[in-house]
């Protein structure tokens, strides 16, 4: 699949705030597209972000 360039404008803190947003996007476009297409559902629905926030500690927990 051939790569794109995507330029995205985002207000950071803090040069580790920048840091580690670079490092979370490098992540992101490195998954499978399935994986990339449900964290995009995730972060489109107000319902599974606040779901994600109140299940959070127990998510953590399972995949540590």
């Amino acid at each position: 699949m051939p790569k794109v360039i995507i330029t995205v404008e985002v207000e950071v803190s803090s040069p580790s705030d920048k840091q580690n947003l670079e490092a979370t996007i490098k992540k992101l476009s490195a998954l499978p597209f399935d994986d990339r297409q449900r964290l995009s559902e995730i972060i489109g629905s107000q319902k599974a972000l606040n779901a994600l926030a109140s299940k959070w500690t127990m998510l953590k927990l399972m995949f540590k």
